[in-house]
């Protein structure tokens, strides 16, 4: 589980008190069948992606996140939608950091993590808009990781797919297009 809750590591606490976030983009209505929503366990410490969408510093507003799991671990899809008056700063921030993690280290729940991760090209999405792929191992296992990241006026949406086998990347953007459709 942690393998897909790599990016939604945040720092701190909200800065600014503001209307709350609480909407999930997506349900596991719109997943086929067999996934469900799960909590948030176990712990990623893979130096360059542990701390993505940081939320100290950024005035941010409210953050609501949800993970879903298909029966039997993986596959995984995370989505993670902030609000914030510097959307475009942490936008930014988070596409920087992206960008400069092309050699993954780590752990995921004591299993060495080690990986490469590269930007794709996509559809556009919002004002700006990145997706990257991970591929490599955990704990000597194969791993595949799909990143979203859309900025779009005071939000900022991150949506992450883990497997062990090539995600489909058209069912990856199906789901990422109808997240950012509720953002609209």
């Amino acid at each position: 589980m942690a393998a897909l809750t790599l990016g939604l590591a945040a720092g701190g606490p909200p800065a600014v008190a503001a209307p709350a976030v609480r909407v999930h983009l997506l349900t596991a209505g719109q997943l086929s069948k067999g996934w469900s929503v799960v909590a948030v366990s176990g712990s990623a410490h893979v130096k360059c992606l542990t701390s993505i969408l940081p939320t100290t510093g950024g005035l941010t507003a409210n953050l609501a996140q949800v993970v879903f799991e298909s029966t039997g671990l993986l596959p995984v899809l995370a989505e993670r939608l902030e609000r914030s008056i510097n959307a475009p700063g942490i936008y930014t921030t988070s596409l920087a950091q992206l960008l400069g993690c092309r050699r993954m280290t780590g752990t995921i729940d004591s299993q060495v993590v080690v990986g490469t991760l590269k930007r794709i090209a996509t559809h556009r999405y919002g004002a700006a808009s990145s997706a990257f792929a991970a591929t490599g191992t955990v704990g000597g296992s194969p791993g595949i990781l799909d990143i979203e990241l859309i900025r779009l006026g005071e939000y900022v949406l991150w949506v992450e797919e883990a497997n062990t086998v090539a995600p489909n990347p058209r069912q990856f953007q199906s789901l990422v297009a109808k997240a950012y459709a509720r953002i609209q």
